[in-house]
Parts: structure tokens; C-alpha cells; sequence
């Protein structure tokens, strides 16, 4: 799904090598049971937007079991692509399993857990996504989800080192739809949500650069990382009705040569190199 990963028979060294692994990490026969799976996705939008998302959840006949600030919980996730139409939803983890912990070692070892044994019976042949996330009105969340990956990273790498190289932190650019890696999202400080199917939505969060002109600098940010290309050093960019100079900054700061043709003079916030010609206005 979504060219990440494959489903294939794994040979028999493989398969033993990985119970090896699996028995080391799990656990095994200390009595502790695996986490429970929802039946169900989890969402995020945009903060401030969950009334919205929840509105066109329930117009699709689904129920919002619960919510917070740029999340929510629905019931029974239809096939994937089912709710591609959801105008609001950013990323949906689809049949995500519920994991609690006091510490990051603790969430990391769970995660741990779930990711080895998900992996039985799958060979990884190529790079996968790995998205770790959470609210980020919670202040200090942020540092905790950062510690449990590391960590999770440092579990994998002993245990796997091979998968571990393949990973790719954050959302794969170019892609809309189906995807496979590992989906983490926190919604607090001692819970995770954990899938490894997600369905990605056309929006992004995107990072703001207090340097950029305008915030159309983002809008053509969330355009680089939907199409899965961007201007590269030393190419020529031609941005026609520059001003204010949002789109002429993104890529002059991938160190593009950019050509702006405008009516209005660019803003003097993030001012970049632009050739000018010799007709007025350009």
C-alpha cells in the first residue's frame, strides 16, 4: 500500500531471526497481554477545526466516539479510500491500538512491541514512513513524543538495524491516499495511538518562517510536499504576480535563481536575490 512496503512469505531464517527478536522484546511469558485494537481511525485536523471534521464525520453516518484539540476518535473505519472525500481530515490512522505508559522508556518499548510483531510474516523492501505527532496546544508534548521516538529508534536499530535505515521520519511527500510505515500519535503525555496502515489527507501542517514575505509561502510549501517536487539549487523559477514575494522566497531559499514579474513591489519581510528585467513591473 502506497508503495511503502510489501507483504511477502519471509524465509525461514528470517522468520526465526525475528521470533528471536520478538521474544526479547515482548516480554514473552511475563503474562502481559497485547493492546487492545480499535475497530475504528483516528483523525487529525487542523485545531480549531474539530467541529467541522466532526460534522462531515457524522454526515458520512460515522460516530465521533471522542475528541481534542486537533484530533478525533470515530468508530468502525470503512476501506481504505472510503472517506478520501473528508475535507477536513489531515491523516486518519486506520484500526489504531491504544498503548499507556508512565515514561519514555515505557512508551518506547511498547511501540516497540506492537511494530516487531506487526512485522511477522512481512518482508520490508523499501523505505517507510515514520510519523510520531500529538496536539501541540500541550506544552511539553512535544519534548515527550521526541524522547519516545528516539527511543523507539535506538529499540529497532538493536533488534532490526536494516528496517531502522529504511525509515523516513514524517509524512512521504508526493503522496495523497494509502500509505504503510508506523503512524504514533499522543494525544496526551502517558497515551499513544499506534497504526501501521494510515490514510493520508491533502492537508498538511506546514511549518511557518517568520522570514517568509507572506503566508503564501506556505500554501506553496504544502504544494512541494503534495507533488513530491520542489526547485532545486541553481534552477531558473520564474513566479509571475510575485508580490508580495512569498513563492519567490521558498524557492530562492532552496537556492533556485528566481525571476519575479509583478505589478507591486515585493515585501521588504524576507527579502531574496530576484533578477529583474528591463520592462516595468518586472
Amino acid at each position: 500500500m502506497g508503495g511503502f512496503m510489501r507483504a511477502r512469505l519471509v524465509p525461514a531464517p528470517l522468520r526465526l531471526k525475528l521470533w528471536v527478536a520478538l521474544r526479547r522484546g515482548t516480554n514473552a511469558g511475563c503474562g502481559r497481554r497485547a493492546a487492545p485494537r480499535y475497530r475504528g481511525m483516528l483523525l487529525t485536523c487542523q485545531s480549531g477545526y474539530e467541529g467541522h471534521l466532526a460534522r462531515e464525520l457524522e454526515a458520512a453516518g460515522r460516530t465521533v466516539v471522542t475528541r481534542g484539540p486537533g484530533w478525533i476518535l470515530a468508530d468502525a473505519a470503512a476501506a481504505p479510500g472510503a472517506d478520501s472525500d473528508l475535507v477536513f481530515a489531515q491523516l486518519a490512522l486506520l484500526d489504531p491500538v491504544e498503548i499507556a505508559g508512565d515514561s519514555v522508556n515505557a512508551l518506547a518499548q511498547r511501540v516497540g512491541e506492537y511494530f516487531l510483531t506487526s512485522l511477522q510474516g512481512e518482508q520490508v523492501v523499501g523505505e517507510w514512513p515514520s510519523l510520531w505527532a500529538g496536539p501541540h496546544e500541550i506544552v511539553g508534548l512535544a519534548r515527550r513524543v521526541a524522547g519516545v521516538e528516539a527511543a523507539f529508534g535506538e529499540i529497532l536499530r538493536k533488534r532490526f538495524s536494516r528496517v531502522a535505515r529504511l525509515g523516513r521520519p514524517g509524512l512521504p511527500r508526493g503522496v495523497v491516499g494509502p500509505a504503510r510505515g508506523l503512524f504514533v500519535f499522543f494525544p496526551d503525555f502517558r497515551q499513544a495511538w499506534v497504526a501501521r496502515n494510515a490514510w493520508l489527507g491533502g492537508q498538511r501542517r506546514m511549518a511557518d518562517d517568520p522570514q517568509a514575505p507572506s503566508r503564501s509561502y506556505l500554501k506553496i510549501e504544502e504544494a512541494y510536499a503534495l507533488l513530491g517536487r520542489e526547485p532545486q539549487a541553481g534552477e531558473l523559477v520564474a513566479d509571475l504576480g510575485a508580490a508580495p514575494g512569498g513563492w519567490s522566497y521558498s524557492a530562492a531559499r532552496r537556492g533556485a535563481r528566481v525571476i519575479g514579474s509583478s505589478p507591486c513591489q515585493p515585501s521588504g519581510r524576507g527579502r531574496v536575490p530576484i533578477s529583474a528585467g528591463s520592462r516595468p513591473g518586472v
